[in-house]
């Protein structure tokens, strides 16, 4: 979020002892884990394929991109779809906790110090302050979208 923008909603989401968050705005859906099919030679971090609704789809495990070990099994965790730019990808997250929404000035934009040298730190957008002791990291779904993307080449 940047200075003189509107409030916004976002969707908090737990991967491990983490919270995160994404624009609701390019959250398609949140369902229950449904197991993909494999797909040979894939990268690490993608659990396969899925058919939502005639859409074929990739699944991938955002604790593996954020180097984070997921607290639960997948048999409970909840996968997001999220849609940018007309390319759509599964996320498998431990849970999906809350949306809220989320004021300009609550939002502190990244250090450049999470940015070097980081996989990860070039999809942080923001953190979030929710509250007197909680912080939440804002990312962005574009950068997730387009990591993964390259990751799956």
């Amino acid at each position: 979020m940047e200075a003189g923008q509107a409030e916004t909603k976002v969707v908090v989401f737990r991967v491990g002892k983490e919270e995160y968050a994404v624009s609701i705005s390019a959250v398609q859906e949140v369902g229950p884990w449904s197991q993909p099919t494999p797909v040979p030679e894939a990268p690490p971090m993608v659990e396969g394929v899925i058919n939502l609704r005639g859409d074929i789809i990739p699944v991938m495990d955002l604790g593996r991109l954020f180097r984070t070990a997921r607290s639960k099994d997948l048999a409970d965790s909840k996968t997001i779809v999220m849609e940018v730019d007309g390319h759509r990808a599964g996320f498998v997250v431990d849970d999906v906790t809350e949306v809220q929404t989320v004021s300009p000035g609550d939002v502190a934009p990244p250090s450049p110090v999470l940015r070097a040298g980081s996989h990860t730190g070039a999809m942080v957008s923001g953190i979030i302050k929710m509250g007197e002791n909680r912080l939440v990291v804002l990312v962005d779904a574009r950068r997730i979208l387009a990591h993964a993307q390259l990751t799956a080449v």
